[in-house]
């Protein structure tokens, strides 16, 4: 949802901002518990279980 939310921010701005926005978005969201639940589930080749964290 934060993703979506942030795709359509961006539709009205200029680029460098569009790319700032973007790497502090996926900083905090590389923090969440649904991150971690990612690359477990990855790992070990299961489905993952969202939290919505």
């Amino acid at each position: 949802a934060q993703t979506k939310a942030l795709l359509t921010a961006e539709l009205d701005m200029p680029l460098a901002a569009a790319v700032e926005m973007d790497a502090a978005t996926q900083a905090l969201l590389m923090n969440s518990a649904d991150y971690a639940e990612f690359h477990a589930a990855f790992t070990e080749k299961r489905p993952p279980k969202w939290q919505g964290r």
